[in-house]
């Protein structure tokens, strides 16, 4: 399929942690933003985006990770 209609590497090591594909690309990204611009923790958006996550599989260590590495790119 196209990739260029896929979102960034980023945002998809986030939304593919749920084995049931409930971690949006919308809301990761906005997480994404507001802990870019020191609007929300790394640990406190990870928390978020583990929220919609029924099978509780989601990583949210791996997840504050991938976060502060986007802040830190921003930084």
């Amino acid at each position: 399929g196209k990739r260029s209609l896929l979102p960034a590497d980023e945002v998809q090591q986030v939304t593919t942690m749920c084995g049931h594909g409930m971690v949006g690309s919308k809301l990761t990204k906005a997480v994404m933003e507001r802990v870019r611009r020191g609007k929300m923790t790394p640990e406190k958006g990870a928390h978020l985006l583990a929220q919609p996550c029924p099978c509780g599989i989601f990583n949210t260590n791996r997840c504050r990770a991938i976060l502060e590495e986007c802040q830190k790119k921003a930084g």
